[in-house]
């Protein structure tokens, strides 16, 4: 079983609450054990992290309570580049992303579950590319959908089916369509998997 340290860093209780519950279904469904650190304060979460305590995810609100922007923008480019970083958006976009060395995601609200664990899904996918990378690319597979490219877990396909020009990922929890053939799909499957 995975192990997950996330950080939630929001001064709000209802959103904490809510990432709270989001993230546990999440580890419930994808069988990860998920420890939650909630902060209502960056400072804090900061001196933890330059203190060594170790993080996977910080989930982190774009404004960032208790910390001045400048400061943010120094603590971002000192952060290590294992940690995936996702920011609690409301309506305007966020320009602390670029001070990081590795990619970001960006949660706006309102919240909805199955936005919030696409994202975790993509985070996940990108542990596992810098952790394992041979692992990764037994393990996951980038399919064409809309609006855009998502990461499909394959440990987690029961089946693959053709829907007219679309194919069909029917997953443990759900379905994913592809905007690519069947055929295309199968030609880029490894040999040792194996669907029905």
């Amino acid at each position: 079983m995975e192990h997950r340290n996330i950080a939630i860093c929001d001064q709000r209780d209802e959103n904490t609450i809510m990432l709270k519950q989001m993230i546990n279904v999440f580890g419930n469904e994808e069988d990860i054990d998920i420890n939650v650190i909630v902060y209502d304060n960056a400072d804090n979460l900061r001196k933890d992290l330059d203190g060594g305590k170790q993080i996977d995810i910080l989930i982190l609100n774009a404004e960032f309570p208790g910390m001045w922007r400048m400061d943010v923008i120094d603590w971002m480019r000192n952060i290590g580049k294992d940690v995936q970083i996702c920011f609690i958006m409301g309506d305007e976009e966020c320009y602390l992303g670029r001070f990081y060395k590795a990619k970001v995601w960006n949660f706006y609200k309102p919240f909805k579950y199955r936005e919030f664990k696409c994202i975790l899904e993509e985070i996940e996918y990108e542990i596992c590319r810098k952790r394992s990378p041979i692992e990764a690319k037994k393990r996951y597979m980038e399919v064409e959908s809309v609006p855009c490219k998502v990461v499909i877990d394959l440990s987690r396909v029961k089946s693959i089916r053709k829907r007219g020009k679309k194919c069909i990922f029917y997953k443990v929890d759900g379905e994913q369509v592809c905007y690519e053939s069947l055929k295309k799909i199968y030609s880029r499957l490894h040999e040792h998997l194996c669907f029905i």
